[in-house]
């Protein structure tokens, strides 16, 4: 019987992240209520800014009250540099994307109390616009696989 419950704690939050990656992902209009919650958002990239961290919005004016905002720390730009996409602002632009993370108030003063998605790691950004090029390393890297896979 331990076993059992035991089993069941081990294994009950591996059913929570597939029902969250199964989950209808919400509109901008939806996650901007949904703050302080894990979320997944899908948005066409309307807009790009930043100087030193970079922004992906769902609206082309990014001081819009509808707009939702992707955020990328200075200091995550080396994991997306590392995945051949040396510009998230310029890579994401016009595209839909879906992503992964806390929604959380901006602090900086022109995203001050509005909504928005903190990215750490470009995973949490899955690009759906089935035409857009995939960064280099992912393509290698299935170009490797798919070498190693051919019948001789």
């Amino acid at each position: 019987m331990r076993y059992a419950v035991w089993l069941v704690v081990a294994f009950a939050p591996c059913g929570l992240l597939v029902a969250q990656e199964d989950a209808k992902p919400l509109t901008p209009q939806e996650a901007v209520k949904k703050v302080d919650e894990q979320v997944t958002v899908r948005m066409d990239v309307k807009s790009t800014g930043g100087n030193t961290a970079r922004y992906l919005n769902s609206e082309a004016d990014y001081r819009s009250d509808k707009n939702f905002a992707i955020f990328i720390p200075q200091n995550a730009l080396v994991k997306f540099h590392k995945a051949d996409i040396d510009e998230p602002s310029v890579y994401y632009k016009g595209k839909t994307i879906q992503v992964t993370g806390m929604v959380s108030l901006g602090s900086s003063k022109t995203t001050s109390n509005r909504p928005q998605i903190r990215v750490e790691d470009p995973a949490q950004i899955k690009v759906i616009d089935k035409d857009a090029p995939e960064p280099k390393a992912k393509a290698a890297a299935r170009a490797v696989k798919a070498k190693g896979t051919k019948s001789k």
